[in-house]
């Protein structure tokens, strides 16, 4: 009887392990997030230079993500929207696209400042979130 009770209760264990990992990878599988680069590092930039770098914005879910703002934390950034500059765009499911950026030191920056900055993406559908993209180097 106790060995009866054992291998029901082991296989008990396995479906509901196996239930619960299904749902699980179910969701990473098919995307309910935007995949978007959580870090640039410009290495390093010349005071008197423009570095230009791009950030990649990727829809692996089946629904399209409203870009309702690109902003970021220091006026030595300039974010160049794609679809013609417009400062909201949707990103349609399955599509890739690239944020271009340009970074001017000469404006805020001394030599041998370290930069710490970022880049803010604001979705408003299918849902409200803001991602970050941190900017990381040094002015030479």
């Amino acid at each position: 009887m106790t060995k009866k009770l054992w291998m029901l209760f082991l296989l008990i264990t396995v479906v509901a392990a196996g239930f619960f990992l299904k749902l699980n990878v179910g969701k990473k599988l098919t995307g309910d997030d935007l995949i978007i680069d959580s870090e640039v590092d410009l290495g390093q930039v010349n005071k008197d230079s423009k570095r230009v770098f791009k950030i990649s914005l990727i829809n692996p879910t089946p629904s399209n993500f409203t870009i309702a703002r690109v902003y970021t934390s220091c006026g030595c950034t300039k974010v160049t929207l794609p679809e013609n500059g417009t400062s909201q765009f949707t990103l349609k499911a399955g599509e890739v696209t690239y944020l271009s950026l340009e970074f001017d030191p000469s404006t805020m920056h001394q030599r041998g400042d370290e930069i710490n900055h970022e880049a803010y993406i604001l979705t408003t559908k299918p849902f409200e979130k803001e991602y970050k993209v941190k900017i990381t180097g040094k002015i030479i």
